[in-house]
């Protein structure tokens, strides 16, 4: 098979087992060890008793706004099949769109800020060099998706 061809299908198929249903308090789309895997893997038995807590109540706070996201976001590829729909519609629900996840964002942020203080430096600098990776690979494995669709590719 063309590399041409190969990559692209890679790159597909990662992408649909990565579609794994995961808990409300973890946004998705990022591939690769999730830091609350790499924490739970590095705490002791009271540090994870306390990371549980944090996340069920992380659970309970961003639940509920991981749904209005998706709500909104539905609504949103409605009015695009919508004829009558305006411009300034689609702008108001973007907005709307915009809202949720400022919310959602200021939620995590507390949430990994929360996490954080659990762990002890050392710690802390292992998940932080496994995320530094994690970024390097992903940015790595974009790259050279890229050059894969470029038009001098394969000459």
């Amino acid at each position: 098979m063309p590399r041409t061809v190969t990559i692209p299908l890679l790159a597909a198929l990662l992408l649909i087992l990565s579609a794994v249903t995961a808990p409300a308090f973890e946004p998705r789309g990022e591939e690769g060890l999730h830091p609350m895997d790499a924490f739970r893997l590095l705490f002791d038995p009271d540090q994870i008793k306390q990371l549980d807590a944090v996340m069920g109540q992380a659970d309970q706070e961003m639940g509920p706004l991981y749904q209005e996201l998706a709500q909104e976001r539905q609504v949103l590829r409605d009015m695009y099949k919508n004829e009558s729909v305006k411009d300034q519609d689609i702008t108001a629900q973007v907005a709307k769109i915009c809202q949720v996840e400022s919310r959602l964002a200021v939620k995590h942020a507390a949430f990994t800020r929360a996490v954080r203080r659990i762990a002890t430096p050392e710690q802390l600098a292992k998940v932080d060099g496994l995320e530094a990776q994690e970024q390097m690979n992903r940015r790595l494995f974009f790259e050279a998706l890229g050059k894969a669709h470029s038009p001098t590719h394969g000459q």
